[in-house]
């Protein structure tokens, strides 16, 4: 069985060939002690030891070794081998006999009231765990089988196949198939109205057509005004709705997209949403290649084809300073076409160039001060149409 450096109670893989679990790790870092009679550093092989014990907290964590089983230490690599009593200990298959102690230590989900349509953050921190299982909201991305515990903070978009009701959200996890301490869950309420207009709608998310579930919508994208939530075309352009309006200093931090909504009417025949630098006064805010969408579905920026594709534009910025729109299907169809009277979305983000193609939104990287990831990205955002 070999060590890892990096010593938490997670699992010990085992090797299918000789039933023996293998771990790596510098025998100067870890952090192990031997119940032995005695250990010296020059030691290569230490006969038949009882068991293995990790200093993990909050308590030690003991794996019984397989009788007259020798301990190897490797003098140069410091890479110990031993076979364990239980040859799948601590693999999440096996009778959990590392017993390690799992905690759910925190879980939260916010707002915890929403509409059909709508959006909330889910977040949790735990320790210990091989596995996780969230369980509640059927038909949602928060439902998931067994799996490794993946992030700590993920987007869950709430459509409007999900009925009005108010539903207790659990978050389970486990380290093997033991109970006692090496189980723990939380649970949370989540209430869920019916749709006032806006949000996602069913079949964007259907289709596919959502944000990365780690992102979140930025909703704070005033960078001259930062505590202003700004969610539709007004609270960002000001006037009276689409077309109209000024502009925006806007900023969108990190792993965020924004998403504006609007209507959009019957008022104008063609317009472009231009971008320009922010100016001296707006400070901490980066400019790279932004990604803009119109899209009935917020926070949508995947690949489209026909005249649909004109409804997507990556590279956004310096070099294309703007972004056009058009009522006419007449060809040549040059800008993106809007319907009249359609609930729609203005979605902003930065995506590296490499990714943002993929069809897949969880394959996108964030795309802008990778060398300054707290910082946020922007452009000085306004818009011209012609009546």
């Amino acid at each position: 069985m070999t060590f890892k450096k990096k010593l938490t109670p997670s699992p010990l893989h085992a090797d299918t060939g000789i039933r023996t679990a293998v771990v790596r790790a510098r025998s100067a870092l870890l952090s192990a002690a031997f119940v032995l009679p005695f250990l010296t550093i020059f030691a290569t092989q230490l006969l038949a030891q009882p068991k293995i014990i990790l200093q993990t907290t909050p308590g030690p964590t003991e794996i019984p070794l397989q009788a007259a089983s020798n301990v190897i230490i490797d003098p140069l690599t410091g890479d110990i081998t031993a076979i364990p009593d239980d040859p799948e200990a601590c693999t999440g298959t096996g009778t959990g006999a590392c017993d390690a102690q799992v905690d759910v230590i925190s879980f939260n989900v916010n707002p915890s009231t929403v509409s059909q349509g709508q959006t909330f953050v889910a977040s949790f921190n735990q320790r210990g765990a091989w596995e996780c299982e969230r369980t509640g909201l059927p038909g949602t991305t928060w439902d998931s089988s067994w799996a490794t515990p993946g992030t700590g903070q993920f987007s869950v978009i709430v459509g409007s196949a999900v009925d009005p009701a108010t539903y207790t959200l659990t978050l389970t996890c486990r380290n093997g198939t033991s109970g006692g301490a090496a189980i723990d869950s939380l649970s949370r309420s989540l209430v869920v109205n019916a749709s006032s207009g806006g949000g996602t709608p069913q079949f964007c998310l259907d289709q596919g057509r959502v944000p990365p579930s780690a992102w979140t919508q930025e909703l704070n994208a005033d960078a001259s005004a930062q505590s202003k939530v700004t969610q539709t075309w007004i609270s960002a352009f000001g006037g009276t709705g689409f077309p109209f309006g000024d502009g925006i200093n806007m900023r969108i931090r990190s792993n965020r997209y924004a998403a504006f909504f609007f209507n959009t009417g019957t008022e104008g025949q063609s317009g472009q949403i231009n971008f320009s630098d922010l100016g001296a006064s707006v400070i901490n805010v980066r400019q790279g290649r932004a990604m803009v969408s119109l899209s009935a579905c917020p926070g949508d920026f995947l690949p489209q084809s026909g005249t649909a594709a004109l409804c997507r534009l990556p590279g956004v910025g310096s070099a294309i300073p703007n972004f056009g729109w058009r009522r006419s299907t007449a060809a040549p169809v040059t800008a993106c076409v809007l319907p009249p009277n359609a609930e729609f979305y203005l979605n902003v983000t930065f995506i590296t160039q490499e990714t943002e193609g993929e069809t897949n939104p969880n394959n996108w990287d964030w795309g802008c001060a990778p060398d300054a990831p707290p910082l946020a990205c922007g452009w000085r955002m306004t818009h011209s149409f012609s009546p």
